[in-house]
């Protein structure tokens, strides 16, 4: 058996954790008139398995501070929840890959300084451009030429059917139509 010196005790690690890591901000289809709703994050900070208390200095054991710095983008306001850090909706896209980066310091719990980094990513979703409404029409004749044509089956052995008009309001013109039989002969 071999035995030796006792080592010294290891440090447990130190995590941060954003509520919101990535998120999308809608916009119009050129990219302006975003909506930041919902943008910002919560932060918590982890020694090990213990939340850590974010009191804004970061200079007392087991409290931490966070600063904020927006690429492409203006970070929102950090404000204190509890242990968490808040921080509000973002704002002023600048870009249309905007992200921020999160720089937290403070103290273990036994006094040691630390310093993290943690990024949100943000996507500007930009809106579709909005699409044609297309309609179909049917109509109803007494021969394959659309003679008759009627609105109403009543007494009508042919259907016509048009498709992708671009309005809802359907033709009386027999041209329109493609006609096919839907009475049969009496048998």
């Amino acid at each position: 058996r071999i035995s030796g010196e006792k080592g010294s005790e290891g440090t447990p690690g130190f995590s941060a954790v954003l509520s919101n890591e990535s998120h999308g901000i809608r916009a119009d289809v050129n990219g302006n008139s975003p909506d930041y709703t919902g943008s910002g994050t919560d932060i918590s900070v982890y020694e090990g398995a213990t939340q850590l208390v974010y009191d804004g200095t970061g200079t007392a054991n087991g409290k931490w501070k966070v600063t904020g710095s927006g690429t492409g983008i203006t970070c929102g306001g950090i404000t204190p929840s509890g242990s968490l850090a808040r921080v509000a909706a973002h704002s002023a896209k600048a870009s249309n890959a905007p992200y921020v980066t999160f720089t937290i310091t403070g103290k273990s719990l036994n006094g040691t300084s630390f310093t993290l980094t943690k990024q949100q990513s943000l996507a500007i979703l930009k809106d579709g451009n909005t699409g044609a409404s297309y309609y179909t029409w049917i109509a109803y004749a007494d021969d394959s030429s659309g003679s008759g044509i009627s609105s109403s089956p009543t007494n009508k052995t042919y259907i016509g059917v048009a498709t992708n008009k671009t309005t809802s309001t359907a033709s009386l013109e027999a041209s329109n139509y493609t006609w096919a039989k839907i009475v049969g002969n009496t048998g």
